[in-house]
């Protein structure tokens, strides 16, 4: 429902901390294109998490440890389509 309410303003940014962190594998998946499509209609997506596999199927990821940057890797087009069901990690 939060997610709802946040899109129902159609911002330009949207901003996640740990946005599947609770979800189910499927869930999980449906939220990721979610996201792919917002960012495909021209939205900034940016969401912070410790799923590797989720983090691999961005864009673009900074990998950050004890406070400094530690990589920066940009991939473009999308890397490949994101399934909605995923392995757990």
């Amino acid at each position: 429902m939060a997610i709802a309410r946040a899109l129902a303003a159609d911002p330009k940014l949207i901003v996640g901390d740990e946005p599947t962190g609770n979800l189910d594998s499927v869930t999980a998946g449906e939220m990721f294109a979610l996201f792919r499509r917002l960012n495909d209609e021209g939205k900034t997506v940016v969401y912070v998490t410790h799923d590797r596999e989720l983090a691999a199927r961005a864009q673009r990821t900074i990998s950050i440890r004890d406070g400094p940057r530690r990589r920066c890797v940009r991939r473009r087009p999308w890397p490949r389509r994101f399934s909605a069901s995923r392995s757990p990690t």
